[in-house]
């Protein structure tokens, strides 16, 4: 090969990274997924995905959680740093924890990891997002608008589809533990 089909090939490379790029951020590259969550793949702009968001219906007035699957389709760890959404005065990244015969959820203390090539799933029982002082009422089939934040800078945009848990009545009345 000569220099210039070197210098031409990089280009062409280069090119098809950027549009590739371009239409992950832009949602196009995305496909819906079915899932027991129900919600639609969402691609990122950085290697970060977020798969089958959603938010559960909230047990209670003031506090719900949301649930999804992280992906890190880049070489080198990411960390889930913070989640906004304009639902909640206050949100942060739990884990459920079990001491002796106790779970109880605790903030995940410096950011969810999330592997280089690897998955960390957001599930009830698990890593959730805790959403809470809630600032409207969400109700079943509502549209939630979350951005999450990762620690190279980056942030993903998804909209995630508030449902009933399986298992939960879809009343917010429901006394169960969302995480």
């Amino acid at each position: 090969m000569t220099p210039r089909t070197i210098a031409s090939a990089v280009l062409a490379g280069a090119l098809a990274l950027t549009t590739l790029t371009t239409l992950t951020a832009c949602g196009s590259a995305s496909t819906p997924a079915a899932s027991p969550g129900g919600g639609a793949s969402v691609a990122a702009t950085t290697g970060v995905a977020v798969t089958d968001p959603w938010v559960v219906v909230p047990p209670t007035p003031d506090t719900t959680a949301a649930f999804g699957t992280l992906h890190n389709n880049g070489s080198a760890e990411v960390r889930l740093i913070g989640v906004d959404t304009d639902v909640a005065a206050m949100v942060q990244v739990h884990e459920t924890v079990t001491q002796g015969n106790v779970a109880h959820m605790q903030e995940v203390a410096g950011g969810l990891a999330i592997p280089a090539g690897g998955t960390v799933q957001l599930k009830p029982g698990g890593y959730h997002v805790m959403l809470m002082q809630l600032t409207r009422p969400v109700k079943e089939g509502d549209q939630v608008r979350l951005t999450f934040r990762f620690s190279d800078g980056s942030s993903v945009g998804v909209t995630a589809p508030v449902r009933a848990r399986a298992g939960m009545a879809s009343s917010s009345a429901s006394s169960s533990s969302m995480g």
